[in-house]
């Protein structure tokens, strides 16, 4: 069982997380000016956020092993599954919309079970 400072910590991050990939998403800042911006984010967390971003934001740009970076997130992320649940990560790489959700949405809720399952 969570305490009210677990929860209160968890659900400033992921308003944190929200908001940063947000703002990736939106503007196309640099790694650099996110962390200007948000000083809180540690730059482990940046990096993780701005890497999420960037495969969104290089969607249909040229990959050097396959056509595109969805082409390559296809098939690479094939035999990455969400740890217990036998679901291929490739499984929401189908349409920049869908794996666009999955990182606001299905990441955090993912993230939550986990860490659910953990205590």
């Amino acid at each position: 069982r969570m305490s009210l400072s677990e929860v209160a910590l968890a659900q400033e991050a992921l308003i944190c997380y929200w908001r940063s990939l947000g703002r990736l998403l939106v503007t196309k800042e640099k790694l650099w000016q996110l962390q200007k911006r948000y000083p809180e984010l540690s730059r482990r967390a940046s990096l993780q956020v701005y890497s999420l971003a960037l495969t969104i934001r290089l969607w249909q740009s040229p990959h050097y092993r396959a056509g595109n970076m969805q082409a390559d997130m296809l098939k690479n992320l094939r035999n990455v599954a969400i740890p217990g649940t036998g679901i291929p990560l490739s499984m929401f790489c189908w349409h920049q919309f869908v794996a666009t959700a999955f990182l606001v949405l299905g990441l955090p809720i993912v993230s939550l079970v986990a860490a659910l399952f953990e205590k």
